[in-house]
């Protein structure tokens, strides 16, 4: 039998990762309405929510975060290549000079269901005689924020504006990314206790 969970516990845990509208209007239009999900589509049936059971499963809440985490990524692809047409389009109004090195980029990592952005230089090396272009990645460090005086040393200020605009949006997604972790991790540790309890409780009665 699955085990129910504290609603309460969930919700209040869910609430801290809501995020505020995004500034973005590309974002805005392109928003994937189908996975907005709501505390009721944690039932898998479709019976009216009056009938509904007042508990959910493990299952069900690993399932909505998976599902939440999926939105944010499909939002931060959105992002990233807004910030990369944006890029792209400014640097044609700007003298070879101010020639723009940053460059981001958002990496799955699907063990953990999960994904990082991360912010690179772009820079050319000489190879065999010609030259070759590679990315450095810059530590972003503690939070959730990069240190923008240190990445954007240098760089142009018509780059810096947008990267400081693009960072402020990364920054509130790696928060919620970060909190729905917590909440996974809180819902796994909790099912992990209470089946020891119960077989604790069934051991103790067949002894």
């Amino acid at each position: 039998m699955k085990n129910p969970i504290d609603m309460k516990a969930v919700l209040a845990l869910s609430e801290q990762q809501k995020r505020p509208i995004l500034t973005t209007k590309l974002l805005r239009d392109l928003r994937p309405k189908s996975l907005k999900l709501s505390i009721r589509d944690f039932s898998m049936n479709n019976e009216p929510a009056n009938k509904r059971p007042s508990t959910v499963t493990v299952d069900d809440v690993l399932t909505w975060i998976e599902a939440k985490v999926d939105q944010l990524h499909a939002e931060t692809r959105v992002l990233v290549d807004d910030y990369w047409r944006r890029l792209k389009a400014e640097q044609k109004n700007h003298a070879p000079s101010e020639k723009a090195r940053i460059g981001v980029r958002v990496r799955r990592r699907e063990a953990s269901l999960s994904f990082s952005i991360e912010w690179f230089r772009m820079a050319m090396i000489r190879d065999n005689g010609g030259l070759k272009p590679i990315a450095r990645y810059l530590k972003k460090g503690p939070g959730y924020h990069y240190p923008l005086g240190r990445l954007l040393q240098g760089e142009p200020d018509w780059e810096a504006d947008l990267v400081e605009e693009l960072e402020t949006e990364f920054a509130d997604i790696r928060k919620q990314i970060a909190l729905l972790g917590k909440i996974r991790d809180a819902v796994q540790i909790y099912s992990k206790t209470t089946k020891s309890h119960v077989e604790s409780s069934m051991t103790e009665i067949f002894e």
